[in-house]
C-alpha cells in the first residue's frame, strides 16, 4: 500500500520502474494493451475486469488513491522501455514536446496524438512525466498506446534535420498553419505553455507555424494547440489523397 502511494513521485516511479493507472476506463485500457501489470488493486469486484484483484477496505484505498473521488480501482504497471530511432520517423509525423510542465496538458497531448494516429512523442528532459497520475488520467489510455521518448531534444532534432526529416515549429510568430506549406511527415515541436519553443529548438525549423484567432480568447493552452495543428496537417494529408 506504502509502495504504490510512493508512485505519485516521479523519482519512486523511475527508481521502481512502475507507474499507477486508477479508475475503471484506465484499467481495462491497461489490462487491453502491451503494457505490463503487476497488480490491480479494488475495494469490490468488477464484472468487466478480468484479471486477479486485490480486495482492499475503502479506508486502504483512500490511502492509495490520488483522486480526490476515487473509482475504487488502480492497477500497477511496468513503465515500458520504447527506443527512439531517428530513421524509422521518416515517413512518420512525430510531436515533439519542449517544456510542457503541465500534467492535464501533457496526458491531453498525448491523447490527442493517439486521435490522430501520431506513434512517437520525443520530450525534453524538463517535459511532465507521461507517468504522473494526473497525465495518466488525462491521456485516457492513450499513454498505453502511443510511445513517449524523453531524450535531447536539440541532439534529437539536429539528428532529424540531418536526415531530411522537415523540422516545424508551433510560434506566435509564424505563418498561419492554414497558409503554411505542410508535408504529410515531419517533426512538429509544442512549446511550453507561457514561454513557447525554446530558440535553439526553433531555429531548427524549417517551418514556423501558428494558429490565427478570430475571436477574443488571449491564447491557446498546448494540448489545444496541438490537437489544432494536427487536424491540419491530417486534413491536408486527405486531401492530397483524394485529389
Amino acid at each position: 500500500m506504502q509502495m504504490v502511494r510512493s508512485l505519485r513521485n516521479k523519482k519512486e516511479r523511475n527508481e521502481h520502474g512502475l507507474f499507477v493507472a486508477e479508475g475503471l476506463k484506465a484499467v481495462k485500457e491497461l489490462l487491453a494493451s502491451r503494457v505490463k501489470t503487476r497488480s490491480v488493486y479494488a475495494v469490490r469486484k468488477f464484472d468487466d475486469i478480468k484479471a486477479p484483484l486485490n480486495l482492499v477496505s475503502e479506508s486502504e484505498f483512500a490511502k492509495m488513491s490520488s483522486m480526490k473521488t476515487p473509482q475504487g480501482i488502480l492497477a500497477v504497471a511496468e513503465k515500458p522501455s520504447h527506443k527512439l530511432s531517428v530513421g524509422e520517423l521518416k515517413n512518420e509525423l512525430t510531436l515533439a514536446l519542449a517544456g510542457i510542465r503541465d500534467p492535464g496538458n501533457m496526458g491531453s497531448i498525448v491523447r490527442a496524438a493517439d486521435w490522430f494516429g501520431i506513434k512517437n512523442v520525443v520530450c525534453s528532459s524538463d517535459t511532465c512525466d507521461i507517468y504522473n497520475p494526473k497525465a495518466i488520467a488525462a491521456a485516457m489510455g492513450s499513454a498505453f498506446r502511443v510511445k513517449v521518448h524523453y531524450t535531447d531534444p536539440l541532439a534529437f532534432l539536429s539528428e532529424a534535420k540531418n536526415n531530411g526529416i522537415t523540422v516545424y515549429a508551433s510560434a506566435t510568430d509564424g505563418v498561419s498553419i492554414y497558409e503554411a506549406k505542410l508535408s504529410a511527415q515531419g517533426i512538429i515541436i509544442i512549446g511550453n505553455e507561457s514561454k513557447g519553443v525554446p530558440e535553439e529548438l526553433k531555429s531548427l525549423a524549417a517551418v514556423k507555424i501558428s494558429i490565427p484567432s478570430f475571436g477574443e480568447a488571449e491564447s491557446l493552452n498546448a494540448a489545444l494547440a496541438c490537437a489544432a495543428i494536427c487536424c491540419e496537417f491530417r486534413r491536408r494529408k486527405m486531401s492530397r489523397e483524394t485529389a
